[in-house]
């Protein structure tokens, strides 16, 4: 079923769920009147009805839910995991999709490009690849006899995906004898952490070692992802050194009771000691570790620094690890485990080392010390769903106040999702192919509790069959708990235990062990093949809901056969019973309250704990925070794919774009919009370009075109390394735009987005760029103004932004090749080998270059041209192979065209022809003319334009710059005499003319 009909499902479904008590008479699937509709919204159905369709915000939330009763009655996990993919290093998926194809390459033959190329066109192979991987992993590896974590009892993981498309596994493991902090020694959870978990650097084991530095080390440039509010590493980065493991207890904060404590009688008051000497002392020396601690990390974090280890550190500090620890609990509260790391280690992520290398891909391994940091696992992770949820309520809001129908409402809502979630495309395949995105050890049952639960009402077929005397509403488990049979085995049972220990039996179906329930209600078995059931109930406050809190514990926890017994006629309320009722079992009479406690016992092992630690979870940021430090290595990648979908949908200018409707939910169609856009030129533009084209411009032309079709075909043709040169008006330019718009033409298909570069045009200079519409190399990478041999590499914030930009870059062609020295090639040849990830030294990266000009033109500035350069590695003339272009096709007069072409090789020592001079002095007029002046240098610029100001505006007035020097007594800025004779960076002038009536023009410029 697609996911549109199942959003039309789902609406059918809501609009049958009614509260039992408010039921209306007549048919509740009647939903078409208003009032239906705001008892649905009331509800929350017009939000939660999205709950069946897998990865819907309503559905992770109530995978929250059925999570969190899982900690509740199994207990705090022991460890937090997560297993990143790693599509680029797994050679053996690379390899089979390969085959797949029917190539004879492998993996280490195809670069980095290529590999990206391969597994973008084989989304479905590289999904269920790394499903299969990841349940063999799992099954295999984890849970087999040799437990490599321990002994796992039960399990929980979650399927996330990255915006760039890899799937990562969240995983929680419960492991069978595992020491609890605070119920153990720390020495005892330390060495078991120690057993299993490791930050090292392994030298004794090369292959390992090369996958830790590989996958597990954190880069020590911290990059804009790893930035946010004033912290320096949102991931907790670099880690806390230490020569062993060590464990923090959580420390309660200790409030002076005679000070604080307003419940105290004022007789009481005196009797009371004070201590807020003992608090503020403890304040002071908190503070004075931090500041020692600081010290510390600053040397430790230092790789410039003279100390090679942690116990060189401590001695140049006259400390040892017992004074550290003590310096470390002082000024952290909360539980924490900080593990055995040297200086050298502290990028390290924490690992286990047989997974890893059975792995070969990033992986986080964290012990959880306490429910807080249980809570914080699984809500964080939950939470990062939180901006399509609040889009579909706040549609649900604006649905409240319109006079729409319920059916019609519910559709719109279903619209909403549909149309603005994004997904990678192996999330699609994990969807459409219905493989797993979580999975649970245990199966989780809900059980309705209260006085006022939500029923579903029978399909509207079936209640216009039956007579009035019949229930309108659908069996529940409630309904077949209460028509259990009368015998020895179900007669003591309470809710809580049969909906955990039976399951019902569907009609397709048989057991030899099957028990049939009364009042035709179906057939019960008991869980022997799997694992007991957790159950999931609603929970009531004991303190601000005291009646509703006894009734639902009753509910759960009391053997019952009808409501009635719950609150027998002697008793006014609920906790009256729970306190003071007696009730008779096979067993004989026990105390109410002895039977509830002993039943809630076994499924509330860490109930108080959780609710606590939630009640102190309310901030959405610190939940996002707190799933970055748990999970750095899967969370940094999944930042910076974040960041590079953000600068492409402001590239492509698409942010908050509409998608196309969805004809099956088609009350919006109205609303829906397309966005096309247009290529730079029309197919007939284009052909009649190529039609112009001279016969050696053609033939150039079809020989980079004969380049991109082999290339779209897979032939992997040689790059180009074309010098297409020529003097003025012989076609350079009308040759490069036939070139750009057929290759961008034919390259399209290779290309990931339809707006991806594929063919790249650029320049030098700022004014041949702009000419181009294009920008110049310096902007199009990063090449700063100074810069210097040998290659200076780019950082990888910048790096990441252009391997998403120039991911499908093919061609580059650069203008004005004549100012461009063998210093920025090496550049341009460094940034594109840098976004190309060619492992060889291949030139320019792989990527074809095409190099227009004339050498017989302006030479680079404070440079030499390629042609004049010598060194060993020559990239120009090793490299590039001359097209030059003959015929002068924008002259019509060929003597004209023949003159100006001697004028364009004439050397400083020839003589002009005769002829020549005579010819250009028949161009001369002998008038003034404000056509554009060319000038050889900016003084003689600036003064024709200065002349040229005094003819047109007579009445103008001169600003003189007024040049500011440091003090050499007080260092501040001083007026000084006369100007700076050189100023570097700068193209301001001592004197501005200015026209009077746009001075204030002028000045608002720089307001």
């Amino acid at each position: 079923m697609s996911e549109v009909e199942k959003v039309v499902s789902s609406v059918s479904v809501a609009l049958r769920k009614e509260k039992s008590e408010s039921a209306s008479e007549g048919l509740s699937a009647d939903a078409r009147t208003g009032k239906t509709l705001k008892k649905l919204l009331e509800a929350d159905q017009g939000y939660c009805f999205l709950r069946p369709i897998r990865g819907t915000p309503a559905f992770w939330q109530a995978t929250q839910k059925d999570l969190l009763a899982c900690v509740r009655q199994l207990g705090i996990p022991t460890w937090f995991c997560s297993f990143s993919a790693a599509d680029m290093r797994w050679k053996n998926l690379l390899d089979t999709v390969l085959r797949q194809e029917g190539r004879t390459q492998t993996a280490d033959q195809l670069d980095w490009a290529e590999r990206c190329e391969l597994l973008r066109r084989n989304s479905v192979t590289a999904a269920r690849m790394f499903d299969f991987r990841w349940h063999c992993f799992l099954r295999v590896v984890l849970m087999s006899p040799a437990n490599p974590i321990g002994k796992i009892v039960d399990f929980f993981y979650r399927i996330e995906f990255q915006q760039r498309g890899s799937p990562h596994a969240h995983v929680l493991f419960w492991i069978e004898g595992a020491p609890r902090i605070g119920k153990e020694s720390e020495e005892e959870v330390a060495a078991f952490i120690d057993r299993y978990v490791t930050c090292e650097i392994p030298d004794d084991d090369e292959v390992l070692k090369e996958i830790v530095l590989a996958v597990q080390q954190h880069s020590r440039n911290h990059t804009k992802s790893c930035k946010k509010g004033g912290t320096k590493c949102r991931f907790n980065l670099p880690k806390t050194a230490s020569s062993r493991t060590f464990v923090i207890e959580d420390e309660k904060i200790v409030k002076c009771p005679k000070c604080t404590d307003l419940n105290v009688k004022a007789g009481e008051v005196s009797k009371l000691e004070c201590i807020c000497w003992k608090i503020d002392m403890k304040k002071q020396i908190a503070e004075e570790a931090f500041v020692f601690l600081t010290e510390i990390n600053r040397i430790v974090n230092d790789e410039k620094s003279e100390f090679e280890t942690l116990e060189q550190i401590f001695e140049y500090f006259q400390i040892d690890q017992e004074i550290y620890e003590k310096l470390f609990r002082a000024c952290h509260r909360r539980s924490q485990v900080v593990l055995k790391g040297n200086k050298n280690e502290i990028w390290i992520n924490p690992y286990n080392k047989s997974l890893l290398k059975c792995w070969n891909a990033n992986m986080d391994i964290q012990y959880i010390v306490d429910a807080f940091a249980c809570v914080v696992y699984i809500i964080s992770s939950i939470s990062k769903e939180r901006e399509i949820g609040l889009l579909l309520r706040n549609t649900q809001k604006e649905a409240e106040k319109g006079n729409a129908s319920a059916k019609e409402t519910l559709k719109k809502l279903g619209t909403v999702y549909l149309h603005n979630r994004h997904m990678s495309a192996q999330e699609a395949v994990y969807r459409l192919a219905n493989m797993h995105l979580k999975e649970c050890s245990r199966k989780v049952v809900f059980i309705p509790t209260g006085d006022n639960i939500i029923r579903m009402s029978k399909p509207l077929a079936v209640l216009q069959q039956q007579d009035d005397s019949g229930s309108q509403w659908m069996l529940n488990i409630v309904d077949r708990y209460k028509n259990r049979p009368h015998d020895q085995e179900f007669d003591d049972l309470c809710i809580a235990t049969f909906a955990s220990e039976y399951r019902l039996l569907s009609k397709n179906e048989s057991s030899k062990n099957a028990v049939e329930l009364q009042n035709n209600c179906g057939l019960v078995v008991k869980r022997t093949r799997t694992k007991t059931a957790v159950v999931r109930y609603a929970r009531f406050s004991e303190h601000k809901n005291l009646e509703r809190f006894h009734l639902s514990i009753l509910q759960l926890f009391l053997p019952y056969r009808t409501d009635d017994d719950l609150k027998p006629q002697d008793f006014k309320f609920y906790q009256d019973y729970y306190k003071n009722g007696t009730v008779r079992l096979r067993s004989g009479e026990h105390t109410v309250e002895s039977v509830v406690d002993r039943n809630r016992e076994k499924f509330e092992l860490e109930a108080d704990a959780l609710e606590l630690a939630q009640a102190e979870l309310t901030d959405a940021e610190f939940l996002e925070a707190a799933w970055d430090i748990l999970v750095p290595g899967a969370q940094l990648e999944q930042r910076e794919s974040e960041m590079e979908q953000r600068e492409q949908l402001v590239e492509r200018g698409t942010e908050g774009e509409h998608q196309e409707d969805i004809p099956d939910l088609d009350v919006l169609r109205g609303e829906a919009a397309r966005l096309e856009k247009s290529p730079g030129l029309s197919r007939e533009e284009g052909l009649l370009l190529i039609s112009s084209l001279n016969e050696l411009q053609l033939s150039t032309f079809l020989h980079v075109r004969e380049w991109c079709l082999q290339k779209v075909s897979g032939q992997n043709p040689d790059p180009l390394h074309m010098f297409v040169t020529g003097g003025a008006g012989t076609g350079k330019s009308h040759l490069i735009r036939a070139i750009q718009y057929e290759a961008t033409r034919l390259l399209s298909p290779l290309c990931l987005q339809p707006d991806a570069v594929s063919v790249l045009l650029t320049a030098p200079t700022g004014i041949a760029a702009y000419s181009l519409k294009a920008a110049t190399i310096h902007t199009t990478f990063g090449i700063g103004k100074e810069f210097r041999l040998p290659y200076s590499p780019l950082g990888e914030e910048k790096l990441n932004s252009m391997r998403v930009k120039y991911h499908d870059l093919q061609i580059l062609i650069i203008d004005e090749i004549s100012m461009v020295d063998h210093k920025l090639l090496t550049y341009i040849h460094g940034r594109l080998r840098q976004i190309k990830q060619t492992g060889d030294f291949s030139p320019f990266g792989k990527v074809s270059i095409i190099a227009v000009g004339d050498f017989y033109q302006l030479p680079p500035v404070k440079g030499k041209p390629l042609y004049a350069e010598k060194s060993e590695l020559n990239l120009w003339s090793m490299c590039f192979k001359v097209v030059e272009l003959t015929e002068i096709v924008r002259q019509k007069d060929q003597a004209f065209a023949q003159m100006l072409n001697r004028l364009r090789t004439r050397t400083k020592d020839t003589k002009l022809l005769p002829s020549d001079v005579q010819m250009l002095k028949q161009c001369e007029t002998g008038e003034d003319s404000s056509a554009l002046h060319i000038f050889p240098t900016n003084a003689q610029v600036f003064q024709h334009n200065l002349e040229q100001l005094k003819i047109t505006c007579e009445n103008y007035c001169e600003i003189v710059a007024e040049d500011f020097i440091p003090s050499k007594e007080t260092g501040k800025l001083q007026l000084m005499s006369g100007h700076h004779k050189k100023v570097k960076n700068s193209c301001l002038e001592e004197r501005l003319l200015l026209n009077p009536t746009q001075r204030g023009a002028f000045q608002n410029m720089f307001m």
